[in-house]
């Protein structure tokens, strides 16, 4: 039973938006979620962590269907590398449970220990390592839902953009089948400049090295809130133990120290967040101008999505962010559109989605006013119940606060080598090519090579296509970047529309379960119209095609 001071945090989400939720219902099977969509409710609202910034979860007077119940592992193949779990599995219970055999699911995420399966499915979610592994559409072959009419469907890899990135308003997600990867040992740099253009001319030649996983940034006021240097700090992440300075457990100090960052800037009033994603050109401009408004960030450069954050009572400051990121061409990063983000949907994108909205669930009672349709903003919170304990989950101890510290600090000053001839020279330039040599394997000669790092031992092992794709080599062409995005996979523009009406509410669904729910339930020319959606929104499109089967993003 919900108390009443339940009930008014499931009448919100991370946005603090405030809303009204009528009942709250906890299903720990699918039966029990067909019945509730059964019922006779004008609005059910299938929510995960309830961890979105864009009032994706928020109810309108409806049934909230909170999915955490439902968080098993049911089945594990490790010969297809493929695992099948319930919607509300955690990403931390995901891999803690897969370690044990030897794997891990690449999605990272800095709240991991709350964040969903079936949230970031609904969300399309992307990690913090998306520039080698992509979002979540890209490890998805199937999902499980139950649709507005109480269908049972099994979405295969085709079909999965009705429900992937649709935030609910077809159906609650039961289940999915995810591919994973043999667990990996990483290491990690870091680069501590006072000079912006410096730090973003490394993170542009590092985004092309193969072993560089995330590029992650944070302002100089974000550095003096962990501790560190009042400078740009750059860490560096690599899908290799043998690239990066930091490595075993100093490694998970480090990674502990950059997730309390979004603690610190809460600590300090920062509760609002935007998460916009510019192609890497764009992301000097908007960096000024965040600096100029005097407002803290946390950038990941290899996907390119900047965190700026606000106080309460800086709403003209968030309202001039979100005006330039429209005027920008800026796209929504992994919170998804929820309620304040509509602008982002194309007219012509949002006539698709109404069809397939229509097709699942006739009569509007899946999340309504999310992503489409009209939804009152109304008001928000001061601080969303429970939000600020579960920030606290991803704080160290001081004393591993403090190591990790050290750890950052010895990192940079080591990552300045002063055998390379440099060592009486404070010119920027010089120091950043000492950096670049040190971490990038292809501009360092045989002779060099042991001054900067490790040796690599070679072993004769088949590679598996999840773990090693072909990716350009480093160079020192500034323009490589701007190459490589421009020869991006288009999909095709074939955007025909299906004539078939939508399902009768009152068609029998005896067989649902039968072997006829794996059929598509897509027409051509509509998931074509999908696929362009999701192109325009996230940078790429499901395909029928196995043109990316590393699961990879291009990036």
């Amino acid at each position: 039973m919900v108390t009443k001071k339940e009930l008014v945090s499931y009448s919100t989400d991370a946005s603090r938006i405030k809303g009204i939720a009528e009942r709250v219902v906890f299903p720990k099977d699918v039966r029990e979620v067909e019945d509730i969509i059964k019922t006779p409710a004008t609005d059910i609202v299938p929510r995960g962590a309830g961890s979105g910034l864009v009032g994706g979860v928020v109810p309108n007077n409806s049934v909230v269907v909170d999915m955490t119940k439902m968080n098993k592992v049911l089945e594990f193949n490790s010969g297809k590398r493929v695992v099948k779990v319930e919607a509300g599995i955690t990403i931390r219970e995901l891999n803690e449970k897969l370690s044990s055999r030897g794997y891990e699911f690449p999605i990272d995420v800095y709240n991991q220990g709350i964040s969903t399966i079936g949230g970031m499915i609904a969300t399309n979610s992307t990690g913090d390592r998306s520039m080698k592994y992509g979002t979540m559409k890209d490890w998805v072959d199937g999902v499980e839902y139950i649709d507005g009419k109480g269908e049972f469907i099994k979405a295969t890899k085709a079909d999965i953009g009705e429900v992937c990135g649709m935030e609910g308003i077809t159906g609650i997600i039961v289940s999915a089948k995810l591919r994973v990867i043999p667990l990996v040992k990483r290491s990690i740099s870091v680069y501590q400049s006072d000079n912006i253009d410096e730090v973003l001319s490394v993170a542009r030649r590092l985004k092309a090295e193969k072993e560089v996983i995330k590029l992650k940034l944070f302002s100089k006021y974000t550095s003096k809130l962990l501790g560190l240097p009042e400078k740009y700090n750059l860490i560096i992440e690599f899908d290799s133990e043998k690239r990066g300075k930091v490595t075993g457990a100093e490694y998970e100090k480090v990674l502990n120290l950059e997730k309390r960052a979004y603690y610190g800037l809460a600590s300090e009033g920062y509760y609002n967040m935007e998460d916009p994603k510019f192609f890497f050109d764009k992301i000097r401009e908007f960096l000024n101008f965040l600096e100029a408004s005097d407002i803290p960030y946390i950038g990941n450069l290899g996907s390119g999505i900047i965190h700026p954050f606000f106080r309460d009572d800086e709403k003209s400051k968030r309202e001039r962010v979100v005006d330039f990121i429209r005027t920008s061409q800026g796209k929504p990063g992994k919170f998804g559109i929820g309620i304040v983000r509509k602008y982002f949907v194309d007219p012509f994108d949002m006539t698709i989605i109404q069809r397939v909205k229509l097709r699942h669930d006739p009569y509007a009672r899946m999340n309504r006013g999310k992503l489409i349709g009209e939804m009152s903003s109304g008001k928000r919170y001061s601080m969303t119940p429970g939000v600020k304990e579960k920030i606290m989950e991803i704080k160290p101890s001081p004393l591993e606060e403090k190591s990790a510290r050290e750890l950052v600090k010895n990192t940079v000053e080591i990552s300045t080598p002063k055998s390379n001839g440099f060592e009486n020279s404070d010119s920027p330039e010089e120091k950043m090519h000492a950096f670049i040599k040190e971490v990038s394997k292809e501009n360092i000669t045989e002779t060099k090579k042991e001054e900067f790092y490790k040796p690599e031992v070679k072993e004769t092992v088949k590679t598996d296509p999840i773990e090693e794709r072909p990716r350009p080599k480093s160079s020192v062409d500034y323009n490589l970047i701007n190459k490589i995005m421009n020869n991006k996979y288009n999909p095709s523009d074939k955007q025909g529309l299906s004539k078939e009406p939508p399902a009768s509410i009152d068609k029998k669904t005896e067989n649902r379960f039968s072997d006829n729910s794996n059929k598509p339930r897509t027409s051509e020319s509509d998931r074509d119209a999908i696929n362009k959606i999701m192109t325009n929104r996230f940078g790429k499109g499901f395909s029928n095609n196995n043109s990316n089967k590393e699961g990879r993003s291009n990036d």
